[in-house]
């Protein structure tokens, strides 16, 4: 089946909506990092893999 998953967080500095400065980015590929990691931990249908290999593209 289907779902709708949504994930947010909470940044302890609020950042404008076009901020693309390279911290800011490096920060928000840190905290997905973590996010996926969490995920891992408690992926007991491998849905994280399935996310991942989805990501990578056909042929990957």
């Amino acid at each position: 089946s289907k779902k709708y998953h949504r994930w947010q967080f909470w940044l302890e500095e609020p950042i404008a909506l076009d901020d693309i400065r390279k911290e800011t980015l490096d920060n928000f590929i840190e905290l997905a990092h973590a996010h996926f990691e969490a995920m891992d931990v408690c992926d007991s249908d491998n849905r994280l893999g399935k996310l991942i290999e989805r990501l990578k593209g056909p042929g990957n």
